[in-house]
């Protein structure tokens, strides 16, 4: 049988993943790496049964809290419904095709993905849309007006809906955490063999 080659050296982290520690990466693709690597390098280590590390992504992560508040009937978690990709796909796509900058789009299904992409960035990095001087500044271009407009319709149509677009989750764990709804020591999950 051949032997098994990682890709990812996971020395450094080694003893936090054998004590348990939970470690969160940008993507599933290195948490998928880093439990592989350190599957073969107990198996090179001699280990009949190697302990599941606990290694997500953050989306993994993000999605593990939203279900804690749900299960602890957070009155915030409980009062919205999170959007899948798809749902959000299609709503900013009828939102952007609808308008009135839509009528003259060659391709609404792509700009729908463009100002999905746009109005998330503007999330991450904490950008309010409601800001004067923010508003300002993007209605002085057609093209920042356009997405200013889907923007304020996508929010509008999720807070009379209820719903909860994915780039706002990671403000609804953090008001969690300040509200003490969530705490660090309460992060969890139970570990099996694979």
């Amino acid at each position: 049988m051949p032997t098994p080659i990682s890709l990812f050296d996971i020395e450094p982290i080694r003893a936090h993943l054998s004590k348990g520690v939970l470690i969160v990466t940008p993507n599933q693709r290195l948490a998928s790496r880093i439990r592989n690597a350190y599957a073969i390098d107990c198996g090179s280590r001699g280990h009949a049964t190697v302990i599941a590390p606990r290694v997500v992504s953050m989306g993994q992560w993000l999605q593990q809290l939203w279900q804690q508040l749900i299960v602890a009937a957070d009155p915030v978690a409980i009062t919205l419904r999170p959007l899948s990709q798809d749902q959000e796909h299609a709503i900013w796509e009828s939102i952007v095709s609808d308008s009135r900058y839509g009528a003259a789009l060659l391709r609404p299904k792509a700009t729908a993905v463009q100002a999905i992409s746009a109005y998330k960035a503007l999330i991450d990095w904490q950008q309010d849309v409601d800001s004067p001087a923010l508003r300002s500044q993007l209605e002085g271009d057609e093209d920042s007006a356009a997405l200013l407009h889907w923007v304020d319709c996508f929010k509008q149509r999720c807070q009379r809906e209820h719903w909860l677009p994915s780039a706002n989750l990671p403000a609804i764990i953090t008001d969690a955490y300040k509200r003490q709804a969530l705490s660090l020591i309460h992060i969890s999950e139970p570990t099996r063999p694979y």
